[in-house]
């Protein structure tokens, strides 16, 4: 059915990490990137501006239990690799349909 937001999380949590969640949306690529991916399937960009807010808190929670500093070109490199890896699977996947 159709996606709504739950007013069963923590309203304080959600009403703190708005603004946060606004700035990443304009200056973080990888969380600009989920924005504009979520926001055309929407049906109001609440709803993918707090699925922002989702994944940012679910970042600050593990940054913060593995003692982790947030390092930017992380995701750079992990889709790089998955590009490569991609690049790697179509090479063999035509050399056997060749």
């Amino acid at each position: 059915g159709k996606t709504r937001i739950s007013k069963k999380g923590n309203s304080h949590i959600r009403a703190a990490l708005h603004m946060p969640s606004m700035t990443c949306v304009r200056c973080n690529p990888t969380l600009k990137q989920f924005y504009n991916r979520l926001k055309p399937k929407k049906a109001k960009p609440l709803v993918a501006l707090i699925a922002v807010q989702r994944k940012l808190l679910i970042l600050m929670f593990t940054l913060w239990k593995n003692e982790e500093v947030y390092n930017s070109d992380f995701e750079k490199k992990k889709q790089q690799k998955h590009n490569t890896l991609a690049a790697q699977d179509n090479k063999l996947i035509n050399q056997l349909v060749s």
